[in-house]
């Protein structure tokens, strides 16, 4: 019964650091998995087109009522840091705008850009709407 009882706890030794082995395996994995790589770059320009994550957006109809450089961003309810983060990602410098009816930026964006990052803005996730920063015109 010595060597049957010897033989039991050398195979429950041999178990358990298997099964610990695999799960520091899963542990290490799991932690792999769980540190995401940094998201490259993903806006370009080519010529007058607009490159965001590899959709394209060409230059529209050109109006002159606008501020050049600059678009107006509304963020849906609850969605500013997600729009923050994407503003980051895509490498815009932006102003917030706080208000109890909803946050809203001031996105630069470079000149003759304007309408094509309006079209990219309307396919991100977290935007209510995006709009040209028209000039008030005061009444005379």
């Amino acid at each position: 019964m010595t060597a049957n009882l010897s033989q039991q706890i050398e195979s429950g030794i041999l178990t358990a650091a298997f099964a610990w082995a695999l799960a520091l395996s899963g542990c290490v994995r799991q932690s792999q998995q769980a540190s995401p790589k940094p998201a490259l770059p993903v806006v370009s320009y080519q010529g007058d087109v607009l490159l965001v994550d590899g959709a394209r957006y060409s230059r529209g109809p050109r109006t002159s009522d606008y501020e050049v450089g600059n678009v107006l961003l509304f963020a849906q309810p609850g969605r500013t840091e997600d729009l923050v983060t994407t503003l980051v990602r895509f490498g815009l410098t932006s102003k917030l705008h706080e208000s109890s009816a909803g946050d809203w930026f001031v996105v630069e964006v470079p000149a003759g850009f304007e309408a094509q990052w309006i079209a990219a803005f309307q396919v991100v996730p977290g935007v209510a709407s995006a709009h040209l920063n028209h000039r008030l015109i005061p009444y005379s």
